[in-house]
């Protein structure tokens, strides 16, 4: 079964193979995120919104979400600007995010603008 970027991620069997429950998944990291201290991200609502997290255990979360997007965006028009446009003012980043990217890599670029800011976060 290929990806719609072309890459090949095996037949739907290995993947119900080795899937975890979703609810169980969801579960482990609710626990995880709600025993840290932050939770910082770039748009991390809309990740926590993957999860579909309950109103109750968004609000576990609230106090603790440093979300870099809001604090990077100008509040205008209340429009996230994306990271591949903050990384490439911010960060001189040129070519990030070409077309298949890793949220591993998008994880990083987030933690580096967070150290870069955080004094005005």
């Amino acid at each position: 079964m290929a990806s719609p970027g072309g890459f090949f991620w095996g037949n739907i069997h290995t993947f119900e193979k080795y899937s975890r429950n979703f609810n169980v998944v969801k579960e482990q990291v609710l626990n995880f995120l709600a025993g840290s201290d932050f939770v910082i991200g770039f748009d991390i609502k809309s990740d926590l919104r993957a999860l579909e997290l309950s109103t109750k255990d968004m609000a576990l979360l609230e106090d603790k979400i440093i979300d870099i997007a809001y604090h990077l965006t100008p509040r205008k028009h209340n429009i996230l600007l994306g990271l591949k446009f903050i990384a490439f003012l911010s960060l001189k980043l040129d070519g990030f995010q070409e077309g298949y990217h890793s949220p591993v890599i998008d994880a990083k670029v987030g933690m580096a603008l967070f150290l870069k800011y955080m004094d005005s976060i």
